[in-house]
């Protein structure tokens, strides 16, 4: 009998013996996550010159994946100044590669550092990621002490010094937890959602500032109308996404009721910005200059046209559909893994 791969699985057995080589190459240990499938289940844990590190496949965004590296150390006073020193850093940008561009892609926090670089499985070699690994350490180690193991992190521990404590996973975030606050994980959740409830919804801020997301974004869609000749659901959604970041950075809480009125903001950026993208066909064609006149004629068109604004909102709502349903699938999964979290705990024989 002879047994014939395809491509797809002939990928997947070859990353996984990557991994492993990796592993070998780190000196950590494989460890899948669970409940995890495919490139996401791909992990190694372990310790690198005494620092606890997590290497994991990720992504910035859908369309780039990157070997994400986490790693822990004792607690840092001042760790957005060694943030904006390392984002310069000649060794830290080389590291990175393209995924440079991206600011989700680098942190530096109290307890840990995290940094994303490219992922491109068929030039990376092993020795060059785990090189980048290392220097990534080594550049930390001159600024961070390494965490200690002996030392619980639980918030409200009674046994902080001298216990025995576990490596303990909450939603991917590794620390060291004693039996007894392992325990009290369950209440997590708990105390997540509570603090969810009564937390400020913050309406009023996040409508001004979806107010500017959707006459900025009004602007862009005008621009593309008036100038490239195309609409598309794909301005649509990037309106959308962009009212709702900015209401996120304002401390609006983000519920059903942001998320529509965020919706309803996106439409009133493009219906503002198929008026503009009157006016500015008008001036780019020169058949008007710019006046007060310009301005009123250009409001009689958009409602006497009524399929210049028909075919703006028929693009929209397809955009916004997509959109919707994106956001708020994202917003329910982060609330879910806010309120149940998940827990794992690891050996740590490789210590």
């Amino acid at each position: 009998m002879v047994l014939f791969l395809n491509k797809r699985d002939a990928a997947v057995i070859a990353k996984y013996h990557f991994w492993k080589e990796l592993e070998k190459n780190t000196g950590t240990r494989y460890t899948p996550v669970p409940k995890t499938r495919g490139d996401f289940r791909h992990r190694l844990v372990g310790y690198i010159n005494n620092y606890l590190t997590v290497i994991q496949f990720s992504q910035l965004n859908q369309y780039q994946p990157v070997y994400g590296v986490l790693v822990r150390y004792s607690p840092l006073l001042n760790a957005k100044d060694i943030e904006e020193k390392l984002k310069e850093d000649s060794s830290i940008i080389k590291i990175r590669g393209k995924a440079k561009s991206d600011k989700r892609g680098f942190s530096i926090t109290k307890n840990f550092a995290w940094i994303a670089f490219d992922h491109t499985p068929k030039k990376d070699t092993v020795e060059q990621i785990a090189n980048k690994v290392l220097n990534f350490i080594e550049v930390l180690s001159q600024y961070a002490r390494p965490l200690p193991v002996d030392i619980c992190e639980g918030d409200t521990c009674k046994y902080r010094l001298g216990g025995k404590t576990k490596l303990t996973f909450i939603n991917n975030y590794p620390q060291f937890l004693c039996d007894s606050c392992i325990a009290q994980t369950s209440k997590y959740g708990e105390k997540a959602k509570e603090e969810y409830k009564n937390a400020p919804a913050k309406l009023f801020r996040g409508i001004l500032a979806g107010t500017v997301g959707a006459f900025l974004g009004g602007i862009v869609w005008a621009l593309v109308a008036a100038f490239f000749d195309t609409i598309a659901a794909v301005l649509a959604i990037g309106i959308h996404i962009s009212i709702i970041r900015l209401m996120d950075k304002a401390g609006t809480k983000r519920t059903v009721w942001s998320i529509l009125i965020a919706t309803f903001l996106s439409f009133v950026g493009v219906v503002f910005g198929t008026y503009l993208s009157i006016i500015f066909y008008s001036l780019k064609e020169e058949l008007a200059i710019f006046s007060i006149t310009l301005l009123v004629e250009a409001w009689e068109i958009l409602w006497e046209k009524p399929e210049l604004l028909k075919q703006s909102l028929f693009f929209a709502v397809l955009g916004m559909l997509y959109s919707l349903w994106v956001v708020w699938s994202n917003t329910k999964e982060g609330l879910s893994r806010e309120f149940k979290p998940d827990v794992e705990i690891v050996e740590t024989d490789f210590c």
